[in-house]
């Protein structure tokens, strides 16, 4: 009997090691083919703008108006789609508060030529945009964002890449990362 449990216990810590393994791969491949998505926050649009084609027009009126992008450039731009993300409404949650729109461009110089006008946007509009991640990976930033912010703080060069915090040209690899076990 306790070879077989020996054997056992082998196996699962085997088959526990493959699982993760696996799990890893797969948040860097969700990762990867949200690699061209951009998240908008707090776009206040009608109720009548609840499918694609009207929230791609809202977003591309946005992108002129707020993100000062000329409409020759927006209308370059390729949307495979544009939609509202379907959100829980918590009771901490105002009701009036707009759902984030998400936007899977077709290739990924368009995100960045997005980025490079987010400058751009009033500040009194508290509209904001960010790039698409995985739950993991947007709660393993979250989580590092302290150590970023820190870095920053003591003039110290520090960057997310991804889903690894680059500080002064290292990956982090403080107590904080010990928790991830997908991490860089």
């Amino acid at each position: 009997m306790k070879t077989e449990l020996d054997n056992m216990k082998a196996k699962l810590l085997t088959v526990d090691q493959q699982l993760q393994k696996q799990t890893t791969r797969n948040i860097k491949i969700e990762g990867q083919s949200r690699r061209s998505n951009v998240k908008f926050f707090n776009v206040t649009v009608t109720e009548a703008t609840d499918n694609s084609y009207e929230t791609e027009k809202v977003l591309k009126q946005l992108l002129i108006n707020e993100l000062k992008m000329t409409e020759e450039v927006v209308d370059k731009l390729q949307f495979e789609r544009v939609h509202h993300i379907p959100t829980k409404r918590s009771s901490k949650m105002p009701i009036d508060k707009p759902r984030p729109i998400i936007a899977k461009l077709s290739f990924y110089k368009e995100k960045t030529s997005i980025f490079q006008h987010v400058k751009n946007i009033n500040s009194e509009l508290k509209i904001t945009v960010a790039d698409d991640y995985p739950k993991e990976i947007d709660e393993m930033r979250k989580a590092l964002l302290p150590v970023l912010k820190n870095a920053r703080k003591q003039k110290i060069p520090a960057a997310f890449n991804v889903d690894k915090l680059i500080v002064n040209g290292q990956i982090y690899r403080g107590p904080e990362t010990e928790k991830f076990s997908f991490y860089a």
